[in-house]
């Protein structure tokens, strides 16, 4: 009978020492691109950061028009949303792209698909171009498949990690009136063809850090341009 009141008082001990389990709460932060101008928000992000919820009626999409940096959140083209701070149990293997808020312009830039995901490598390409010079992973880079890039920055995705080169432009090449434009790379170092009509064609611009030398890196024949060993540029047709 003893052994029975004593587990009885233990019982009801240990029950007035429980507390119940909160709901764990991430703190949360506002961050937003007004007059469609580039923000940087500082923010500890080395644990996560995710999109709660959209502001604006400006789409945010991650990549794109916002991102996070190893220093915080950049956000752009009118994105405002309230992001979500620290929501995993342990930091990122890989660190963050370096951006903070600023002109992102490496001259080479390494970007890696960890655990097969897509990941992008913010840089502002503008009108430039970017070049695959060094494949870093066994699995496959191939452009428009496991990476491209736009005028934000590189993707890669299913495994591929590699070093590219930027070229940048800041303004959109316009021909003289009366003439069209081509714009022809060699992306991967591989030779590429570009359709193109016309009597005559000149290159107007190089974008490309690789030479683009008539005859050897690039030419023109009958049906279009051809460009080969990295030559990216803008071409004239008349």
């Amino acid at each position: 009978m003893r052994h029975l009141v004593l587990l009885a008082v233990l019982s009801v001990s240990f029950v007035g020492i429980v507390k119940p389990v909160e709901a764990q709460r991430y703190d949360r932060i506002v961050c937003a691109s007004e007059h469609y101008e580039r923000r940087f928000c500082p923010a500890p992000t080395a644990s996560g950061v995710r999109l709660v919820r959209q502001i604006s009626e400006a789409p945010c999409t991650r990549g794109r028009s916002w991102w996070r940096d190893e220093r915080g959140i950049v956000v752009t083209a009118g994105c405002v949303a309230e992001f979500e701070l620290g929501y995993r149990e342990a930091p990122y293997d890989w660190p963050a792209s370096t951006g903070s808020g600023g002109y992102v312009r490496p001259d080479r830039l390494v970007c890696k698909s960890t655990d097969y995901h897509r990941r992008y490598c913010p840089a502002d390409i503008a009108y430039g171009s970017a070049a695959l010079v060094r494949q870093r992973s066994q699995a496959p880079c191939i452009h428009g498949r496991t990476w491209a890039y736009d005028r934000r920055g590189v993707w890669v995705s299913n495994g591929c990690e590699g070093e590219f080169e930027i070229g940048y432009q800041d303004q959109l090449f316009r021909p003289d009136a009366g003439r069209g434009w081509v714009r022809c790379e060699s992306r991967d170092y591989a030779q590429t063809f570009c359709a193109a009509r016309g009597r005559e064609v000149r290159l107007a611009r190089q974008i490309s850090r690789a030479p683009c030398v008539q005859g050897q890196t690039w030419g023109y024949e009958r049906r279009g341009i051809w460009v080969d060993q990295g030559c990216a540029a803008d071409f004239e047709v008349y």
